[in-house]
Protein backbone atom coordinates (compact mmCIF):
# COMPACT_ATOMS: atom_id res chain seq x y z
CA UNK A 1 0.00 0.00 0.00
CA UNK A 2 1.32 3.48 -0.83
CA UNK A 3 0.30 6.32 1.44
CA UNK A 4 1.05 9.94 0.69
CA UNK A 5 0.75 13.01 2.82
CA UNK A 6 2.11 16.51 3.24
CA UNK A 7 5.55 15.19 4.16
CA UNK A 8 7.78 13.28 1.73
CA UNK A 9 6.87 9.67 1.00
CA UNK A 10 8.72 7.14 3.14
CA UNK A 11 8.58 3.39 3.17
CA UNK A 12 8.49 1.89 6.62
CA UNK A 13 6.58 -0.52 8.77
CA UNK A 14 4.18 1.40 10.95
CA UNK A 15 2.95 -1.52 13.00
CA UNK A 16 -0.57 -0.10 12.64
CA UNK A 17 -3.62 -2.30 12.21
CA UNK A 18 -6.07 -0.58 9.88
CA UNK A 19 -9.59 -1.35 8.72
CA UNK A 20 -10.88 -0.57 5.22
CA UNK A 21 -14.13 1.34 5.87
CA UNK A 22 -15.09 2.34 2.32
CA UNK A 23 -13.73 3.12 -1.10
CA UNK A 24 -13.24 6.43 -2.84
CA UNK A 25 -13.54 5.45 -6.49
CA UNK A 26 -11.12 2.49 -6.46
CA UNK A 27 -8.97 3.70 -3.59
CA UNK A 28 -9.54 2.15 -0.18
CA UNK A 29 -10.22 4.52 2.71
CA UNK A 30 -9.12 3.13 6.01
CA UNK A 31 -9.27 3.97 9.68
CA UNK A 32 -6.73 3.24 12.36
CA UNK A 33 -7.76 0.34 14.63
CA UNK A 34 -4.75 -0.34 16.85
CA UNK A 35 -1.08 -1.14 16.83
CA UNK A 36 0.29 -4.60 16.33
CA UNK A 37 1.11 -6.33 19.62
CA UNK A 38 -0.86 -3.88 21.75
CA UNK A 39 -3.01 -6.25 23.82
CA UNK A 40 -3.43 -6.03 27.57
CA UNK A 41 -3.68 -9.56 28.90
CA UNK A 42 -3.23 -10.61 32.52
CA UNK A 43 -5.47 -13.69 32.66
CA UNK A 44 -6.39 -14.65 29.08
CA UNK A 45 -8.90 -11.82 28.52
CA UNK A 46 -6.90 -9.97 25.77
CA UNK A 47 -8.15 -6.37 25.95
CA UNK A 48 -7.23 -4.60 22.71
CA UNK A 49 -6.04 -1.06 22.25
CA UNK A 50 -9.23 -0.38 20.27
CA UNK A 51 -11.37 -1.56 23.20
CA UNK A 52 -9.44 0.60 25.68
CA UNK A 53 -9.73 3.61 23.32
CA UNK A 54 -13.49 3.09 23.17
CA UNK A 55 -13.79 2.73 26.95
CA UNK A 56 -11.81 5.93 27.54
CA UNK A 57 -13.85 7.79 24.91
CA UNK A 58 -17.10 6.76 26.63
CA UNK A 59 -15.78 7.76 30.06
CA UNK A 60 -14.41 11.04 28.77
CA UNK A 61 -17.61 11.98 26.94
CA UNK A 62 -20.20 10.73 29.44
CA UNK A 63 -18.64 10.67 32.92
CA UNK A 64 -15.62 12.99 32.98
CA UNK A 65 -17.24 15.86 31.12
CA UNK A 66 -15.35 18.56 33.03
CA UNK A 67 -11.99 16.98 32.13
CA UNK A 68 -10.56 16.34 28.69
CA UNK A 69 -8.32 13.30 28.28
CA UNK A 70 -4.93 14.27 26.81
CA UNK A 71 -3.32 10.83 26.59
CA UNK A 72 -3.11 7.42 28.24
CA UNK A 73 -1.20 4.22 28.52
CA UNK A 74 -1.71 1.08 30.57
CA UNK A 75 0.09 -2.03 31.71
CA UNK A 76 -0.35 -5.18 33.73
CA UNK A 77 0.58 -5.34 37.39
CA UNK A 78 3.35 -7.75 36.43
CA UNK A 79 5.47 -4.71 35.51
CA UNK A 80 4.82 -3.24 38.97
CA UNK A 81 5.99 -6.53 40.48
CA UNK A 82 9.25 -6.28 38.49
CA UNK A 83 9.91 -2.82 39.93
CA UNK A 84 9.23 -3.92 43.51
CA UNK A 85 6.16 -1.64 43.72
CA UNK A 86 4.13 -2.84 46.66
CA UNK A 87 0.78 -4.39 45.76
CA UNK A 88 -1.98 -5.53 48.08
CA UNK A 89 -3.05 -8.53 46.02
CA UNK A 90 -1.49 -11.56 44.41
CA UNK A 91 -4.02 -11.43 41.58
CA UNK A 92 -2.94 -9.58 38.42
CA UNK A 93 -4.67 -6.32 37.50
CA UNK A 94 -4.58 -3.44 35.04
CA UNK A 95 -2.78 -0.19 35.79
CA UNK A 96 -4.02 2.79 33.78
CA UNK A 97 -2.10 6.08 33.48
CA UNK A 98 -4.13 9.12 32.35
CA UNK A 99 -3.18 12.71 31.63
CA UNK A 100 -6.02 15.20 31.84
CA UNK A 101 -6.21 18.74 30.51
CA UNK A 102 -5.10 21.50 32.88
CA UNK A 103 -3.67 18.96 35.30
CA UNK A 104 -7.14 17.71 36.18
CA UNK A 105 -7.77 14.84 38.56
CA UNK A 106 -10.54 12.27 38.90
CA UNK A 107 -12.69 11.42 41.89
CA UNK A 108 -12.74 7.85 43.14
CA UNK A 109 -16.19 7.36 41.55
CA UNK A 110 -14.89 8.65 38.19
CA UNK A 111 -11.99 6.20 38.36
CA UNK A 112 -14.38 3.35 39.15
CA UNK A 113 -16.44 4.24 36.05
CA UNK A 114 -13.48 3.21 33.91
CA UNK A 115 -13.71 -0.35 35.15
CA UNK A 116 -17.51 -0.40 34.93
CA UNK A 117 -17.39 0.67 31.26
CA UNK A 118 -14.60 -1.83 30.51
CA UNK A 119 -16.82 -4.57 31.96
CA UNK A 120 -19.65 -3.43 29.66
CA UNK A 121 -17.39 -3.39 26.58
CA UNK A 122 -15.32 -6.52 27.20
CA UNK A 123 -17.19 -9.74 28.02
CA UNK A 124 -13.91 -11.58 28.63
CA UNK A 125 -12.71 -8.96 31.12
CA UNK A 126 -15.92 -9.07 33.13
CA UNK A 127 -15.85 -12.88 33.06
CA UNK A 128 -12.30 -12.99 34.44
CA UNK A 129 -12.94 -10.18 36.97
CA UNK A 130 -16.35 -11.03 38.33
CA UNK A 131 -17.14 -14.64 37.49
CA UNK A 132 -13.77 -16.38 37.69
CA UNK A 133 -12.23 -13.83 40.09
CA UNK A 134 -8.76 -14.19 38.61
CA UNK A 135 -8.28 -10.47 37.91
CA UNK A 136 -8.24 -7.86 40.67
CA UNK A 137 -9.88 -4.44 40.16
CA UNK A 138 -7.81 -1.99 38.15
CA UNK A 139 -5.71 0.88 39.46
CA UNK A 140 -6.05 4.30 37.83
CA UNK A 141 -3.27 6.88 38.12
CA UNK A 142 -3.47 10.46 36.90
CA UNK A 143 -0.11 11.91 35.86
CA UNK A 144 1.08 15.52 35.93
CA UNK A 145 0.31 17.83 33.04
CA UNK A 146 2.96 17.49 30.32
CA UNK A 147 4.01 13.98 31.34
CA UNK A 148 3.13 12.37 28.00
CA UNK A 149 4.99 15.08 26.09
CA UNK A 150 8.08 14.31 28.21
CA UNK A 151 7.42 10.60 27.74
CA UNK A 152 7.41 11.06 23.95
CA UNK A 153 10.74 12.91 24.09
CA UNK A 154 12.12 10.16 26.31
CA UNK A 155 11.06 7.53 23.78
CA UNK A 156 12.60 9.58 20.95
CA UNK A 157 15.93 9.94 22.77
CA UNK A 158 16.16 6.37 24.07
CA UNK A 159 15.16 4.60 20.87
CA UNK A 160 17.23 6.74 18.49
CA UNK A 161 14.36 7.45 16.12
CA UNK A 162 15.02 9.43 12.95
CA UNK A 163 11.98 11.69 13.16
CA UNK A 164 9.79 12.88 16.03
CA UNK A 165 6.83 12.23 13.71
CA UNK A 166 7.51 8.51 14.24
CA UNK A 167 6.98 8.67 18.02
CA UNK A 168 4.01 6.63 19.12
CA UNK A 169 3.16 6.47 22.77
CA UNK A 170 2.76 2.77 23.58
CA UNK A 171 -0.79 2.09 24.71
CA UNK A 172 0.39 -1.05 26.47
CA UNK A 173 3.60 -0.57 28.47
CA UNK A 174 6.03 -3.44 28.39
CA UNK A 175 9.13 -1.61 29.61
CA UNK A 176 9.93 -1.43 33.33
CA UNK A 177 11.81 1.89 32.91
CA UNK A 178 8.79 3.46 31.20
CA UNK A 179 6.59 2.33 34.10
CA UNK A 180 9.04 3.87 36.57
CA UNK A 181 9.04 7.16 34.64
CA UNK A 182 5.25 7.39 34.80
CA UNK A 183 5.15 6.47 38.49
CA UNK A 184 7.57 9.34 39.20
CA UNK A 185 5.22 11.74 37.40
CA UNK A 186 1.97 11.04 39.27
CA UNK A 187 -0.19 14.09 39.94
CA UNK A 188 -0.83 15.16 43.51
CA UNK A 189 -4.14 13.38 43.66
CA UNK A 190 -6.33 13.81 46.76
CA UNK A 191 -8.11 10.60 45.68
CA UNK A 192 -5.19 8.24 45.15
CA UNK A 193 -6.14 4.88 43.74
CA UNK A 194 -2.72 3.40 44.50
CA UNK A 195 -1.35 0.16 43.20
CA UNK A 196 -3.71 -2.39 44.70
Amino acid sequence: MVITGTTPLYRYRTGDVVKIVRFYKQTPVFEFVSRKGQLLDVAGEKTSEACMNKVLAICSEQYWTARRLIDFTCCSSIIADLTNEKTETLLPFYIIFLELEDGGILTEKEKEKLEIVLCEESPMYVKRLRNLRNIHKMTVHVVKQGTFEKFGKRIFNSRKLVSRDRIKIPRILKNVDDFGFLMKNLANDPNPNTVN
